[in-house]
């Protein structure tokens, strides 16, 4: 059940992320020709999109299950992208908005400029996360290989040090454990 949520949403981490930038460059690119703005001021907003592409595309690249498959990140990411989204759309659509029309409540016309550095703070958060993923998976990896290591240097010392079924129960073992890692 874990795994089929967990490529759900990250199959709808994706597609939102794709929606989420869309977003937030419709906002930009409307905010600053308002005000009349060069763009080259805008190119901080999108560093963390830049970045978590690269990261999502160095993912995708690896195909490491720790980080792929991992449910929590991707439902956190998708939560993310989706109140980045209605950030987006609020603010597209914030002279539209019902309660304006009937209640005639006074809205922001800086709202977006307003809860932008919100939105760059929480790509970071996930930018972060997913470093600290990756050098986790990295890392792990590093270990199995010492695990390794260590069983070839008993097989390669003489028989009479080691008793030879003790060796295979290790190895044995040892394969278990990787079997249960990789489910």
């Amino acid at each position: 059940m874990n795994k089929v949520l967990s490529k759900m949403f990250e199959f709808l981490k994706i597609i939102l992320f794709i929606l989420a930038t869309m977003a937030i460059l419709f906002g930009i690119l409307s905010t600053y020709s308002r005000l009349e703005k060069s763009l080259l001021d805008a190119i901080s907003v999108f560093i963390p999109f830049i970045l978590l592409l690269v990261i999502y595309i160095v993912n995708l690249i690896r195909r490491d299950s720790k980080i792929n498959d991992n449910l929590l990140l991707n439902f956190v990411s998708c939560i993310v992208f989706a109140a980045i989204i209605v950030f987006g759309v609020r603010a597209k659509l914030d002279t539209n908005m019902v309660l304006y029309h009937k209640y005639g409540i006074n809205y922001n016309p800086s709202f977006f400029s307003d809860n932008l550095t919100f939105v760059v703070s929480m790509l970071y958060c996930l930018i972060v996360s997913n470093f600290f993923l990756i050098v986790a998976s990295v890392l792990g990896k590093e270990k199995k290989k010492n695990k390794y290591q260590i069983y070839d240097m008993k097989n390669s010392l003489p028989e009479e040090i080691f008793d030879e079924k003790e060796v295979v129960k290790q190895n044995l073992e040892l394969s278990k454990e990787e079997t249960e890692e990789e489910l």
